[in-house]
């Protein structure tokens, strides 16, 4: 048998595991992109380039979004666990005399403002590389 302190315990440690991660995932989306960002710029300066410039644009656009879709869906998953673990924590730690609890619930939006902003500047950056492609100026 587990005792309450000890599943709280690891309750916890999941919580700092899932925060850690979602910004980690946001983190490797910034530093794929800034190498596709670096190495289109690179390759668009190149010579002879105009022939394979429509082929590269499409490569790094497609490249570009799979990155982003996947980061995306990894904060998603890790800010939806985050939450779930962050309601067991509220659980565990009960309640005090007036019957409220001890560890307040996450909130709506405004405990996930962090990931909204990591979401919108992963589309914006998209959608600036989509529209100011190398390849394509």
């Amino acid at each position: 048998m587990v005792s309450v302190d000890k599943e709280y315990e690891f309750v916890s440690a999941q919580v700092r595991f899932h925060i850690d991660k979602i910004f980690d995932s946001f983190k490797l989306f910034i530093q794929l992109f800034s190498a596709i960002v670096g190495g289109s710029i690179w390759l668009s300066l190149q010579p002879n380039m105009v022939a394979k410039a429509h082929t590269y644009a499409a490569i790094s656009n497609a490249l570009v979004m799979l990155i982003a879709a996947l980061c995306l869906v990894m904060v998603v998953e890790h800010n939806r666990a985050w939450r779930g673990n962050r309601k067991a924590q509220t659980r565990l730690g009960g309640k005090d005399e007036t019957g409220k609890d001890r560890i307040p619930p996450p909130g709506s939006w405004r405990s996930s403002s962090t990931e909204i902003a990591m979401g919108l500047t992963v589309v914006a950056a998209v959608y600036l590389f989509w529209r100011y492609n190398p390849f394509t100026i």
